[in-house]
Protein backbone atom coordinates (compact mmCIF):
# COMPACT_ATOMS: atom_id res chain seq x y z
CA UNK A 1 0.00 0.00 0.00
CA UNK A 2 1.46 3.40 -0.93
CA UNK A 3 1.98 6.12 1.69
CA UNK A 4 -0.97 8.26 0.58
CA UNK A 5 -3.33 5.28 0.82
CA UNK A 6 -1.93 4.43 4.26
CA UNK A 7 -2.47 7.99 5.43
CA UNK A 8 -6.03 7.89 4.08
CA UNK A 9 -6.77 4.71 6.05
CA UNK A 10 -5.25 6.27 9.17
CA UNK A 11 -7.30 9.47 8.77
CA UNK A 12 -10.51 7.49 8.26
CA UNK A 13 -9.86 5.62 11.50
CA UNK A 14 -9.11 8.85 13.38
CA UNK A 15 -12.34 10.41 12.10
CA UNK A 16 -14.38 7.38 13.11
CA UNK A 17 -12.85 7.34 16.60
CA UNK A 18 -13.21 11.10 17.18
CA UNK A 19 -16.82 11.02 15.95
CA UNK A 20 -17.52 8.43 18.64
CA UNK A 21 -15.48 10.09 21.36
CA UNK A 22 -18.16 12.51 22.53
CA UNK A 23 -20.11 9.55 23.91
CA UNK A 24 -18.09 7.10 25.97
CA UNK A 25 -20.31 4.13 25.15
CA UNK A 26 -20.15 4.81 21.40
CA UNK A 27 -16.37 5.12 21.59
CA UNK A 28 -16.06 1.82 23.46
CA UNK A 29 -18.25 0.12 20.85
CA UNK A 30 -16.20 1.59 17.98
CA UNK A 31 -12.97 0.43 19.64
CA UNK A 32 -14.38 -3.07 20.21
CA UNK A 33 -15.50 -3.22 16.57
CA UNK A 34 -11.99 -2.25 15.55
CA UNK A 35 -10.49 -4.93 17.83
CA UNK A 36 -12.82 -7.51 16.26
CA UNK A 37 -11.98 -6.47 12.69
CA UNK A 38 -9.67 -8.49 10.45
CA UNK A 39 -5.98 -8.49 11.37
CA UNK A 40 -5.05 -7.02 7.99
CA UNK A 41 -7.44 -4.11 8.59
CA UNK A 42 -5.90 -3.40 12.01
CA UNK A 43 -2.40 -3.52 10.52
CA UNK A 44 -3.45 -1.15 7.72
CA UNK A 45 -4.79 1.33 10.29
CA UNK A 46 -1.58 1.10 12.33
CA UNK A 47 0.45 1.63 9.16
CA UNK A 48 -1.67 4.65 8.26
CA UNK A 49 -1.24 6.21 11.69
CA UNK A 50 2.50 5.62 11.52
CA UNK A 51 2.65 7.17 8.03
CA UNK A 52 0.94 10.32 9.32
CA UNK A 53 3.20 10.44 12.39
CA UNK A 54 6.36 10.05 10.31
CA UNK A 55 5.47 12.64 7.65
CA UNK A 56 7.23 15.92 8.43
CA UNK A 57 4.95 17.77 6.02
CA UNK A 58 1.90 16.95 8.16
CA UNK A 59 0.79 19.49 10.77
CA UNK A 60 2.34 18.80 14.18
CA UNK A 61 -1.05 18.29 15.81
CA UNK A 62 -2.03 15.62 13.27
CA UNK A 63 1.32 13.86 13.66
CA UNK A 64 1.10 13.86 17.44
CA UNK A 65 -2.54 12.75 17.46
CA UNK A 66 -1.76 9.88 15.08
CA UNK A 67 1.20 8.74 17.22
CA UNK A 68 -0.87 8.86 20.44
CA UNK A 69 -3.67 6.92 18.79
CA UNK A 70 -1.15 4.39 17.48
CA UNK A 71 0.22 3.96 21.01
CA UNK A 72 -3.26 3.24 22.31
CA UNK A 73 -4.01 0.50 19.76
CA UNK A 74 -0.64 -1.32 19.67
CA UNK A 75 -1.92 -4.32 21.65
CA UNK A 76 -5.19 -4.51 19.69
CA UNK A 77 -3.19 -4.59 16.45
CA UNK A 78 -0.85 -7.31 17.69
CA UNK A 79 2.20 -5.09 17.24
CA UNK A 80 3.88 -5.55 20.61
CA UNK A 81 7.60 -6.18 19.94
CA UNK A 82 7.17 -5.60 16.18
CA UNK A 83 10.74 -4.83 15.03
CA UNK A 84 9.79 -2.86 11.92
CA UNK A 85 7.49 -0.60 13.93
CA UNK A 86 10.18 -0.17 16.60
CA UNK A 87 12.66 0.95 13.95
CA UNK A 88 10.24 3.39 12.32
CA UNK A 89 9.32 4.91 15.70
CA UNK A 90 13.01 5.10 16.64
CA UNK A 91 13.58 7.05 13.41
CA UNK A 92 10.91 9.55 14.44
CA UNK A 93 12.42 9.85 17.92
CA UNK A 94 15.93 10.34 16.54
CA UNK A 95 15.07 12.73 13.72
CA UNK A 96 12.31 15.09 14.80
CA UNK A 97 13.88 18.31 13.55
CA UNK A 98 12.64 20.46 10.72
CA UNK A 99 15.67 19.68 8.57
CA UNK A 100 14.03 16.40 7.58
CA UNK A 101 10.96 18.02 6.10
CA UNK A 102 10.21 17.55 2.42
CA UNK A 103 11.80 20.25 0.24
CA UNK A 104 8.35 21.34 -0.94
CA UNK A 105 7.36 22.32 2.58
CA UNK A 106 8.18 25.88 3.52
CA UNK A 107 10.64 25.83 6.40
CA UNK A 108 10.06 28.43 9.08
CA UNK A 109 12.85 29.97 11.09
CA UNK A 110 13.80 27.71 13.97
CA UNK A 111 11.93 29.16 16.91
CA UNK A 112 10.67 28.21 20.35
CA UNK A 113 7.41 27.14 18.69
CA UNK A 114 9.28 24.74 16.39
CA UNK A 115 11.33 23.38 19.29
CA UNK A 116 8.13 22.75 21.26
CA UNK A 117 6.61 20.93 18.27
CA UNK A 118 9.76 18.84 17.90
CA UNK A 119 9.65 17.89 21.57
CA UNK A 120 5.93 17.04 21.43
CA UNK A 121 6.40 14.77 18.41
CA UNK A 122 9.41 13.13 20.06
CA UNK A 123 7.39 12.56 23.26
CA UNK A 124 4.47 11.02 21.39
CA UNK A 125 6.82 8.78 19.40
CA UNK A 126 8.45 7.70 22.69
CA UNK A 127 5.01 6.84 24.09
CA UNK A 128 4.25 4.72 21.01
CA UNK A 129 7.70 3.12 21.13
CA UNK A 130 7.13 2.21 24.78
CA UNK A 131 3.80 0.62 23.83
CA UNK A 132 5.60 -1.53 21.23
CA UNK A 133 8.62 -2.37 23.40
CA UNK A 134 8.46 -1.13 26.99
CA UNK A 135 12.12 -1.82 27.74
CA UNK A 136 13.42 -0.04 24.64
CA UNK A 137 11.03 2.88 25.15
CA UNK A 138 12.15 3.39 28.74
CA UNK A 139 15.78 3.09 27.66
CA UNK A 140 15.27 5.85 25.07
CA UNK A 141 13.41 8.04 27.57
CA UNK A 142 16.33 7.65 30.02
CA UNK A 143 18.77 8.64 27.27
CA UNK A 144 16.86 11.85 26.56
CA UNK A 145 16.42 12.63 30.27
CA UNK A 146 20.22 12.59 30.58
CA UNK A 147 20.61 14.65 27.43
CA UNK A 148 18.04 17.32 28.36
CA UNK A 149 18.82 17.45 32.10
CA UNK A 150 16.83 20.02 34.06
CA UNK A 151 15.25 21.70 31.03
CA UNK A 152 11.48 21.79 30.71
CA UNK A 153 11.60 18.92 28.22
CA UNK A 154 13.82 16.91 30.59
CA UNK A 155 11.30 17.44 33.41
CA UNK A 156 8.44 16.43 31.11
CA UNK A 157 10.28 13.23 30.22
CA UNK A 158 10.83 12.40 33.91
CA UNK A 159 7.07 12.80 34.46
CA UNK A 160 6.38 10.60 31.44
CA UNK A 161 8.73 7.92 32.77
CA UNK A 162 7.08 8.02 36.19
CA UNK A 163 3.63 7.68 34.59
CA UNK A 164 4.72 4.73 32.45
CA UNK A 165 6.40 2.95 35.37
CA UNK A 166 3.30 3.35 37.57
CA UNK A 167 1.08 1.46 35.10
Amino acid sequence: MDVNRKKYVGREFLQRMTASSDRTKAFQIALKDFADSASDNRLDVAGGLLAIGADYSEPSFDRGFALCTLASIIRICGLVNNEELQQRLNDIVDKPSLEHMDQHVQIQAFSDFNIANRDQIRTRALIALTAVNRSLGLQRIDYFIKQYGESEFGRDLRELRKTICNK
